[in-house]
């Protein structure tokens, strides 16, 4: 947020106005001048019809003397020729002012043109010579509401003005400053809890600029509340906000509506905006009786008349509002936007019908939303919430069933139709239809944007009113209906016929008796050759609101023939009713119109679519009903009770209106009629497309009846008709089968297109140009073959099916000699049918084989293989197993399936040779595999070849039990370790001692080793001194042991025997140094240091 300071406002305000004074500069060469104009006057002044003109200019007399204005001009062009007379006397005063209002109502001072608001533009004032005599150049629209012109009467310099001052002196603050919109912290929307809501200024603004709003619709002014920082709304609330400043323009209030329903709603919202004195004041209130007309005319109000046409709300004053759309819950749109209050008896009613404008000058030319499902319409003009009319307290939705029915099915111009729940100024108004205007508008938006258009309306059948265009071209038609020499073509050339009969059927089979003295809306493109069309309006008296009788004869109603029932002087006027009875009169049109009216009452207009239509409709407004109901606006039992009165009368209607016609136009005796089309093309019944290529309803003997796939085929003349026959065999054809008496009759036509009367007394008529034909249930039928076959005859095996048509023909099926093979086989069975065509139906037949492969299992010979090695088994791959086969009866060889182990360890196994052919049948085969063990243990590396052993003292042998030997052991390729078995002596005898040790493993292969126990005889060894110096003692040996002495470096220096049990040697001999002593005998070495 960005604060200008005022001191630098006071000193700009202070430096524009002493240079626009400087500036200005009075104009004395001209004496009528542009002094101040509007772009676009929301409510800023009312004209003399008591309504806001669009734009307006003021004229200044700078003369001293009155000048009259008739036959000056203005326009907004230098051409002349184009610029809007002002033919009537008229004074300006001297130094005084006229305003000319730029509003396209063509009248007095009301020009035929608006100014421009999005461009620069300019303005031309002419003299009755056609001389220019005054121009003003005109920037684009600032902002509605804001006039631009002379800072001072007569001063040549130009600005925007704070306040506009038509016929008064220009003076005031001047600017092209704008403030911004004040900006709502949450947008409008349907919310369900309370909220909190800031008003702000976003942006660069002045210091002194201020928010002000309103909450009762109307527009905010400098003397409306201020915001406060923060609103609470907790029920449905309407805010207005406009920014002021001294210093700067304000645009239009921003508009935003909080609704709280307090319950779920599937219909759109709109709310409005507006103040209260434009709908409820007694001078300019549109919505009220108010009194206006006795106010400005001096007549004298009667109390007593219940319909007074004179009300305000029979003015079709504009009011400026801001309308707010919203849909799911969502907000769609929110502009400005005028209302008006439309309708004729209608607007006696408490809910007025209402129409909206959007004005590219109040900042949007048009509504920007996809308001009708059933249209390709984003943008519009102008829509009015209808209060439906006639029909507002019967069912609310008579005249939408009507246009919906009609709209969606054939070529016709019709009023999509919506229903909304309406909100004005925060109150609940309840429900309305949300429909397109039925003028130029609606060409516009519905035939390409439309604009060059001559469009008419008429009230009581003859009195015109232009809505576009002019009546150049429609006088010419009214002279064709006029004359006695004019030919169907010359109707044919002026009218979209097709259209034209359309609307006619429509409003016949509804009866609806206000029109075509009323509700009569034509049109045409304004260029050479262009047709007119009618445009369906207001049927809220059909569907037999109006006329209650089913059984109405309708045309004798707008033909004016007799028997004949009179619904008033405005409904069927002689002269609207004679247009009807013209066209009546030529072949080409009766015929025509009495297709249609069959062959549309057999589809989209038969009793079922009808009355399902009205139904989804009520559904759609059910529940808003009840709601009005609860707001005292309706009674919902009633609503209810009218719905189901309205669905009785158009079932009953139905079954009439094919007798009306027969009647009216003597046509034969009616009989039931079904036509139904499969080909993938358009079915035409008489060049009428039929929709979803079916006719279910009546139509008439002996009429003629032509049916085709391709449009304009068949047409009427004078005198019969003309129609397409084919003479060239082909292939398509067209069968029709009816019951006369007791008899079924069936003919075939072999043609593209079928032309045909239905004889008299002919019932239950079935016409098409497809036969469907159904067979009995043809299941699949599954067979198990237990013989050594592949293959069997299908007509051995199966009994013949039945097909039957939608006709009721039977056709027995037959086969062309087929094969059955072992598996899945789809055979067809054939049928010729009534029209010659061969048709095929196919059946799954299953032959399932239960025999299995042959094999002799004692083909496949045991495998045997011997391991010489350390290896405990051997992979599979190297037994190079061979593969057996089998035979089969379908299939020549089965090759064998085993699930071999990728290895075989040593010991005997067994593998299951299967045997499956393709239909799951198996034989099964064991094979014996051994692998045998050749392979001995080794006897661990570490083993004693000698073990010793001492035996004690004076002991020559020993006990084996008293010896506890180490236990050998050997590896082996499948044990890891076996324990050596081992025999031992009873006893151990000093000296060699021999065992022999056996190694097994599980295979029974063995090794042996053989280890020594070489015993030895303990005894007491003592050498001493130690050290000697002189005499060596040696006890505890016995006699005759070697004795031997060695040297540190191990040479023997001395030996000797021993003597007993001591021995003795002298060593004075020897030097001082270290000494070994080896002593020996057989069993045992000693040696001492």
């Amino acid at each position: 947020m960005k604060v200008m300071p005022a001191k630098k406002n006071i000193i700009q305000l202070f430096f524009i106005l002493t240079y626009a004074l400087g500036l200005c500069h009075s104009v004395s060469a001209q004496s009528l001048l542009f002094n101040e104009v509007m772009h676009s006057n929301i409510d800023g002044i009312m004209d003399d019809l008591n309504d806001f003109p669009d734009s307006w200019v003021e004229i200044y007399n700078a003369d001293t003397v009155d000048i009259n204005i008739a036959n000056y001009s203005i326009g907004r062009s230098a051409d002349f020729v184009d610029s809007w007379p002002l033919l009537y006397d008229t004074i300006v005063p001297a130094k005084g002012y006229f305003l000319i209002y730029c509003d396209k109502k063509e009248q007095l001072n009301h020009t035929d043109f608006r100014i421009d608001v999005d461009d620069p533009s300019e303005l031309f004032l002419f003299d009755p010579d056609g001389k220019v005599i005054e121009t003003i150049e005109l920037p684009a629209m600032l902002t509605p509401n804001i006039s631009y012109g002379r800072i001072h009467d007569g001063c040549d310099t130009f600005s925007f003005f704070k306040t506009a001052t038509p016929l008064k002196k220009n003076e005031g603050f001047y600017t092209d400053r704008v403030l911004k919109k004040p900006d709502f912290s949450i947008k409008g929307g349907i919310y369900t809890a309370p909220i909190e809501l800031q008003l702000s200024l976003k942006g660069e603004y002045p210091s002194d600029a201020t928010i002000h709003y309103t909450t009762d619709g109307s527009e905010p002014t400098e003397e409306s509340p201020i915001a406060p920082p923060s609103l609470f709304i907790d029920k449905t609330t309407i805010i207005r906000a406009k920014a002021f400043s001294d210093s700067a323009l304000s645009k239009p209030s921003k508009t935003e509506s909080y609704i709280f329903m307090g319950r779920e709603t599937k219909l759109p919202i709109i709310s409005i905006a507006i103040d209260s004195l434009y709908l409820w004041d007694d001078m300019i209130g549109i919505y009220t009786e108010g009194n206006y007309y006795y106010a400005t005319s001096g007549t004298e109000k009667d109390t007593s008349n219940k319909y007074d046409y004179s009300s305000n709300f029979f003015y079709n004053w504009r009011r400026p509002c801001n309308i707010e759309y919203f849909s799911e819950n969502s907000p769609i749109f929110n502009q400005l936007t005028e209302v008006n209050i439309t309708g004729n008896a209608s607007r006696f009613l408490d809910l007025k019908s209402l129409v909206f404008h959007a004005n590219k000058r109040f900042g949007k030319k048009v509504f920007s939303h996809h308001f009708w499902p059933n249209k390709e319409i984003d943008e519009i003009k102008q829509f009015y919430l209808r209060n439906s009319g006639q029909d507002y307290m019967s069912t609310f939705l008579r005249d939408a069933a009507i246009s919906t029915i009609a709209g969606e099915h054939v070529d016709i111009d019709w009023s999509a139709y919506r229903p909304i729940i309406l909100f004005i100024n925060g109150k609940y108004f309840g429900l309305m239809n949300l429909r397109e205007r039925t003028n130029e508008q609606y060409v516009w938006q519905n035939h390409h944007k439309l604009e060059d258009i001559d469009m008419i309306s008429q009230i009581h059948g003859y009195k015109n009113e232009i809505l576009a265009g002019d009546l150049v071209e429609w006088e010419k038609l009214e002279d064709l209906f006029e004359s006695d020499t004019t030919t169907y073509k010359s109707f044919y050339d002026k009218i979209d016929m097709n259209e034209f009969i359309n609307h006619l059927v429509i409003e016949s089979i509804f009866c609806n008796t206000d029109f075509p003295g009323n509700n009569f809306v034509a049109w045409r493109e304004k260029k050479n050759n262009s047709k007119w069309r009618w445009l369906l309006k207001d049927l809220d008296y059909g569907l037999g609101l109006s006329v209650y009788q089913y059984d109405y004869n309708y045309l004798n109603f707008i033909l004016r023939v007799d028997p004949f029932i009179d619904a008033g002087p405005s409904s069927n006027p002689q002269k609207a009713c004679d247009r009807y009875r013209k066209l009546m009169s030529f072949n080409e049109f009766r015929n025509e119109y009495i297709d249609k009216s069959a062959i549309y009452l057999a589809s989209f207009l038969s009793d079922s679519t009808v009355t399902n239509l009205i139904d989804s409709l009520a559904n759609d407004i059910d529940d808003e009903i009840i709601n009005m109901e609860l707001n005292s606006m309706r009674n919902y039992q009633n609503w209810f009770g009218n719905v189901w009165w309205m669905k009785w009368w158009y079932s009953n209607r139905v079954p009439f209106f094919y007798h009306h016609l027969q009647d009216f136009f003597s046509l034969g005796d009616t009989t039931s009629l079904v036509i139904e089309s499969h080909k993938h093309k358009q079915l035409y019944f008489n060049d009428i497309k039929v929709e979803n290529n079916r006719f279910s309803g009546k139509y008439y003997e002996k009429r003629h009846l032509f049916l085709s796939h391709d449009s304009n085929s068949f047409s009427y003349d004078a005198d019969t008709f003309n129609a397409s026959i084919d003479t060239v065999p082909t292939s398509s054809y067209w069968i029709v089968r009816y019951q006369l008496n007791d008899s079924i009759i069936q003919n075939v036509f072999h043609t593209n297109n079928l032309l045909y009367h239905i004889p008299q007394n002919a019932q239950n008529v079935y016409i098409t140009d497809t036969l469907f034909v159904s067979w009995d249930t043809l299941p699949t039928i599954t067979q198990v073959i237990d013989k050594p076959i592949c293959s069997i005859s299908a007509n051995e095996m199966l009994s013949s099916p039945w097909a039957h048509d939608q006709l009721g023909n039977s056709y027995k099926g037959f086969l062309i000699d087929t094969l059955l093979s072992i598996g899945t086989n789809t055979i067809d069975w054939n049928v010729v049918t009534l029209s010659g065509d061969t048709l095929h139906y196919p059946q799954t037949v299953v032959l399932i084989d239960s025999c299995a492969p042959e094999i002799n299992c004692n083909y496949i010979a045991p495998l045997t293989y011997n391991i010489f090695t350390i290896d405990c088994g051997i992979n599979s791959q190297l037994l190079n197993i061979q593969t057996p086969y089998a035979i089969d009866n379908c299939e020549s060889i089965v090759v064998g399936y085993a699930d071999i182990p990728d290895y075989f360890e040593i010991g005997d196994h067994s593998i299951d040779w299967h045997f499956t052919d393709s239909y799951g049948n198996e034989s099964l085969c064991s094979q014996s595999i051994t692998i045998a063990d050749y392979y001995a243990p080794v006897v661990q590396p570490d083993a004693e070849n000698i073990l010793y052993i001492t035996l004690p003292l004076n002991v020559n042998d020993i006990s084996s039990d008293e010896i506890e030997l180490p236990t050998l052991f050997a590896t082996d390729n499948c044990d890891e370790r076996i324990e050596g078995n081992v025999t031992l002596p009873d006893s151990f005898s000093i000296g060699d001692n021999i065992l022999l040790w056996t190694f097994s493993d599980v295979h029974g292969n063995s090794s042996y080793f053989l280890q020594n126990v070489f015993a030895i005889k303990q005894f007491e060894l003592m050498i001493y001194p130690n050290p000697v110096h002189e005499t060596l003692f040696i006890a505890g040996i016995e006699p005759n042991e070697e004795i031997t002495l060695f040297n540190a470096l191990g040479q023997k220096i001395y030996q000797t025997k021993s003597v007993g049990n001591t021995t003795s040697i002298d060593m004075t001999n020897f030097t001082d140094k270290i000494y070994f002593i080896l002593i020996k005998n057989q069993y045992y070495k000693i040696i001492k240091i």
